[in-house]
């Protein structure tokens, strides 16, 4: 994937997070046009767990940062603070590149997965190596978007059998052809 200016902000903020926080170390991770994918490790006093430790290197009682935080008492190296710190740290770079403060950059929440075995690890960390050869396929590429609409509409007002119409496709006679716009691509 190549990154524009404001993928490289996300990919260097990224990389940040593991070198403010000695307890955490990116894994696995990659930064696509309008999302992205990464692994985070939290690590302990006993040399690491999670998904590249894998368990403590140590015996002993299993020490856990608190993972569950309350409005206003972040938990520090918790998965959400760490989320919640890099999407600011971005938000606040691009919005300054882009001279727009305020302006929101990402969706509101994102998905969390706990990796428990190196099976599962070696899964995830090839489903994000390869999420950028689906890039060409996804319907939120822009490049492809309008495509993908044009051809659902063709179906749907064509081909696809209509509730309405008793399971019956629309008869050609009824199909409206598309009207151009002035200005508007072809």
């Amino acid at each position: 994937m190549r990154l524009n200016d404001l993928g490289h902000i996300a990919h260097e903020e990224w990389i940040s997070s593991a070198t403010l926080r000695s307890r955490v170390t990116v894994d696995e991770f990659v930064v696509m046009p309008n999302h992205m994918h990464g692994i985070i490790v939290l690590g302990n006093d006993f040399g690491g767990t999670g998904a590249i430790g894998l368990a403590p290197r140590h015996r002993g009682t299993l020490q856990r940062a608190a993972t569950v935080e309350r409005f206003g008492k972040p938990t520090s190296d918790s998965i959400p603070t760490i989320v919640r710190l890099f999407k600011s740290s971005v938000t606040t770079r691009i919005n300054t590149r882009r001279e727009s403060p305020g302006k929101p950059v990402w969706q509101r929440n994102y998905y969390e997965h706990v990796i428990r075995d190196g099976a599962s690890l070696g899964q995830i960390r090839e489903y994000i190596a390869n999420n950028p050869a689906k890039w060409a396929l996804d319907r939120e590429n822009p490049e492809i978007r309008d495509e993908l609409t044009e051809r659902w509409r063709r179906e749907y007002n064509t081909i696809r059998p209509h509730n309405s119409l008793g399971y019956r496709p629309p008869a050609p006679e009824v199909i409206m052809p598309r009207v151009q716009l002035v200005g508007e691509p072809r």
